[in-house]
């Protein structure tokens, strides 16, 4: 990372620690709680279950938290696709599922986040988070009762290589691409605090108020964009044209970011609860 970038980033993670207490931030929710919330007790059992040791692509471990996870996709009614692929060298397995709709039709809303983690740490954060949030949401909804709109979950492989299991999805499965209108994605670039939403696709007016309106604690701030617009990190699927929002937490920064610290017992729950909230 340039110098200049991560003193905006780290202006930013300032203010909004300043701003934002964590004590504001939702309750964690038991493992027992109800079967229609979002449990983050219940997340951070798949988070602790993947981040168990670095796991990057094309890795034994990333086979075994591939498997974990199509297991526990399974165990949720969901038909597990699994999606292999290659690009610049690396072998990749994508995970897609689609939630099953009483209305038909292809769906229309993708969530979608990484599994994989760099080498240097197991990835509880990042970003075993945004797909142990993705597992609990899934299981919240399909308690709920049935679905208006398509949703499709695709946990994406070798994002730490450089988005590579994000562009072989884009590129290689136009057949499911094609008719998604609307990507969110989770990440998280640190281990504690506030979810925000820190950047939309263009012309975003609508979903920016149905965030505000519909979520609870919802948190963005109009300049994050700008600062991601100067880093060195980049998202795949609004570039390809669709319609989105990313998400992510920053709290605890570059000390777990990418570091042995980032395990199960430094992720907050507070923060899992806020995600999946």
């Amino acid at each position: 990372m340039k110098p200049a970038a991560a003193i905006q980033l780290g202006v930013c993670a300032i203010a909004i620690g300043l701003g934002l207490s964590v004590s504001w931030l939702p309750a964690p929710l038991p493992s027992d709680a109800p079967v229609t919330p979002f449990s983050a007790e219940r997340a951070w059992q798949h988070a602790s279950a993947i981040a168990r040791q670095p796991h990057p692509a094309a890795s034994e471990e990333n086979r075994r938290v591939r498997a974990y996870l199509c297991k526990s996709m399974t165990e949720l009614g969901l038909a597990v696709r699994e999606l292999p692929g290659k690009q610049e060298g690396t072998e990749l397995g994508n995970l897609y599922a689609e939630l099953p709709v009483t209305a038909g039709g292809q769906p229309a809303i993708l969530l979608v986040s990484h599994y994989d983690s760099v080498s240097a740490g197991p990835g509880a954060a990042d970003c075993a988070s945004g797909v142990a949030a993705l597992l609990e949401n899934v299981r919240a909804v399909r308690a709920s009762g049935s679905l208006r709109n398509g949703i499709a979950v695709l946990f994406t492989d070798g994002e730490e290589n450089g988005l590579l299991g994000a562009r072989a999805f884009t590129a290689d499965q136009p057949e499911l691409w094609r008719d998604v209108r609307v990507v969110l994605n989770l990440e998280a670039r640190g281990n504690r605090g506030p979810v925000m939403m820190f950047e939309t696709s263009p012309g975003a007016r609508r979903l920016i108020a149905r965030l505000s309106k519909s979520c609870l604690y919802p948190v963005a701030c109009s300049f994050s964009r700008e600062i991601y617009r100067r880093m060195p990190n980049d998202t795949e699927f609004l570039k390809a044209g669709r319609a989105g929002m990313n998400f992510a937490f920053v709290g605890g920064g570059l000390e777990y970011y990418h570091t042995a610290q980032d395990t199960p017992e430094n992720l907050s729950r507070r923060t899992l609860q806020h995600y999946g909230s």
